[in-house]
């Protein structure tokens, strides 16, 4: 299927709340999950959470990126193969994430890539990608 940037905005937003649904699960509104992430950046700098250590930590700076994006999304309309990249590993590599997105086959990981990386299937390691040759 051939995904458009409505629905990688679609996406980009269902992905912000599972995280704010999770952190709801936990005892976390939206507020105290931009709290937590701003603690930890001045404390700790943007680039040094251990987040093996904090799963609160995780989550806060998982929730804030979404939101972040979806505000890049609304000023250029596109987002960087990085950042796409980013959102689908995001997707498909938490297992909360996975869960709640396995209720409706209509979210899907892939919305976040764009077509080149679709067909180059840069989300694979590298071994499979040679074996699929």
């Amino acid at each position: 299927m051939i995904y458009t940037n409505e629905d990688l905005q679609e996406h980009v937003l269902a992905l912000q709340n599972t995280f704010a649904l999770i952190g709801d699960m936990h005892g976390y509104s939206e507020q105290n999950l931009i709290s937590i992430r701003h603690a930890a950046v001045e404390s700790k700098g943007k680039y040094n959470a251990d987040w093996k250590d904090d799963p609160e930590e995780k989550l806060a700076f998982d929730f804030y990126f979404c939101v972040e994006m979806g505000s890049v999304l609304e000023e250029t309309g596109d987002l960087s193969d990085k950042r796409r990249l980013r959102l689908y590993r995001m997707a498909t590599m938490n297992r909360d994430v996975v869960e709640i997105w396995k209720m409706d086959p209509y979210w899907d990981a892939r919305a976040f890539l764009n077509r080149d990386q679709l067909k180059e299937k840069v989300w694979l390691p590298k071994w499979r990608k040679r074996r699929s040759k």
